[in-house]
């Protein structure tokens, strides 16, 4: 008899492991899309532009305000906290000035008024017209701010008087002055203690100029 032991068969090696999914290399981004020319930026360097443009714009940008200068848009900046308090004040004087004049209207928030040309748009801070008046007639108001420039602001009133407004006071807030220009007449600089009247274009009007620039 054959007493050769038997083996146990070796057991079988573990299987090999299956090699692990390849990781691939990060693909490089993919380059951004060239951004398109800006459509507003088309219409700054345009000079044919008409006041149907301008108002085109305005409905697609609630939030800026142009003048349209001989076709061209000039962006007019964000009134500041203090451009708004005055801008408040003389709303509120000229409101209570409206209630003796039944049909006047007070317009504020940079109203809009062609220049007897369809290229040519300018925006006043506030402007009042009285029912039996024709609308280049009406006083307006201009408050400066510190983007504004001398010649600019010279060339802006000069317009306003060219065009027919009869009266137009400019508010400078860091002096707390008002200058009074009437059309035919010399120049007026008003103090904070003076009295501002509205002449024969606001018959009756009267403030101080300190009521401007009140806080409370």
């Amino acid at each position: 008899m054959d007493t050769t032991p038997v083996l146990p068969a070796p057991a079988p090696a573990d299987p090999a492991p299956m090699p692990a999914d390849p990781v691939p290399a990060p693909a490089d981004p993919a380059p951004a899309p060239a951004e398109p020319a800006s459509a507003l930026a088309a219409l700054l360097a345009r000079t044919d532009l008409t006041g149907a443009d301008l108002l085109s714009l305005e409905a697609s940008h609630p939030d800026q305000r142009f003048e349209l200068l001989d076709g061209q848009l000039k962006a007019l900046p964000v009134p500041g906290l203090e451009h708004s308090l005055i801008e408040a004040n003389i709303l509120f004087l000229l409101k209570l000035y409206q209630r003796t004049q039944p049909g006047g209207l007070v317009f504020t928030g940079e109203v809009g008024f062609y220049l007897k040309q369809p290229d040519r748009v300018r925006l006043a801070d506030i402007a009042f017209i009285a029912r039996d008046r024709l609308p280049e007639k009406l006083p307006v108001v201009e408050i400066v701010s510190p983007a504004n420039t001398a010649e600019a602001l010279e060339e802006k009133i000069d317009e306003w008087l060219t065009f027919g407004v009869r009266l137009v006071w400019v508010v400078y807030p860091r002096r707390q002055r008002v200058h009074v220009y009437a059309a035919g007449q010399q120049p007026v600089i008003l103090n904070a203690t003076d009295a501002l009247d509205g002449g024969a274009v606001l018959p009756g009007f009267r403030v101080t100029i300190a009521d401007l620039f009140a806080r409370a």
